[in-house]
Order: C-alpha cells, then structure tokens, then sequence
C-alpha cells in the first residue's frame, strides 16, 4: 500500500516536471522557429555583453530581417509562415554554435563571438541568406547593449529605405 502512494506520487512529480519544462519551452522559444524569443535575448544579452566586457572577446550582432513578408502574407499567412521557418533554417546552419533568437515577426539576431567567426564571415555567410536583409555591427569598447541594439536596428532600416524596390507601408 505504502509502495503504491510512494509511485503515484512520484509519477504526479514526474508529470508536474514535464508540465513545468514544456511551460518553458513555450515561453523561451517559438513554436513555429524553435529559436529562442525576444524575451530571451532581452534577459540574456545584457549579461553575455558584461561577459565580453569582462573577458575583453569582440562579437558581432546581426540582425537580420525577411524582405517583402508582408507581400508573402497577403498569398497567406501558411506561405509566410513558411518563409519564416525557412530563413530561420538558413540562420541555424550558420549560426549553429551561437546565440540565435527570433525576436520579431520577421526579424532574428545572432550573437557572434569573434573567436568562432570575424565580422567580416558572419556578412559573408548572412550574404547567402535568400530573401533578408541584414545588418551587422561589431561590438566597440564603450557600446551600452541597448546603444548597440538601436545602432544596430537603425543600421538595418537604413538598409531597407535605401533599397530602390523597397515598399513603403503607414
């Protein structure tokens, strides 16, 4: 009797732990990409910036964002969708090894040590991304994450202004 209330209540334990990891799962990653959220790389980069400050290891942020998503949407939402899975696909192959997070409906961020990949691999390698556009900023001595996040976001939007067939929305 005592052996059976010692197992029911260990697997209502072991239920609870697989409720609780999948709960997390769901709230750090996104269904649709498995890549990391937002939320994440909001929590996250402050430290791994301290980190680099500390160790004094440069890294490059990309920021990378799927051109004409909103054109693919108006075919559907499946067909964007599948957009998003697909340059997601792309960037885990290159960025396997690193900090990677979807941290909009179509934009993503990688975090790159310098030690693994140089500024100037991570542009080539995000060059053979289809249907992006990326911009890519190197950390500097001084740079505040937030700083650098907003450089870095200002960076890509001046990318895709200056695009002749970009499609300006309001």
């Amino acid at each position: 009797m005592e052996s059976e209330k010692t197992e029911l209540t260990l697997e209502f334990a072991q239920d609870r732990i697989e409720y609780l990891e999948r709960l997390v799962k769901k709230y750090k990653y996104c269904a649709l990409t498995n890549l990391m959220k937002d939320q994440d790389f909001n929590d996250k980069f402050h430290r791994v910036f301290e980190e680099f400050q500390f160790t004094g290891e440069g890294f490059t942020l990309a920021i990378i964002d799927i051109n004409y998503l909103h054109n693919v949407n108006k075919q559907g939402w499946e067909q964007g969708n599948n957009l998003i899975k697909s340059v997601a696909d792309q960037l885990k192959e290159i960025f396997a090894a690193h900090q990677l997070y979807r941290i909009g409906g179509d934009e993503f961020c990688a975090v790159v040590r310098d030690s693994y990949m140089s500024y100037d691999e991570v542009n080539k390698k995000l060059a053979t991304v289809t249907d992006v556009t990326f911009a890519a900023t190197k950390s500097t001595g001084f740079a505040t994450p937030s700083k650098m996040f907003k450089d870095t976001d200002a960076k890509l939007t001046k990318l895709k202004l200056a695009r002749p067939d970009f499609e300006r929305r309001m």
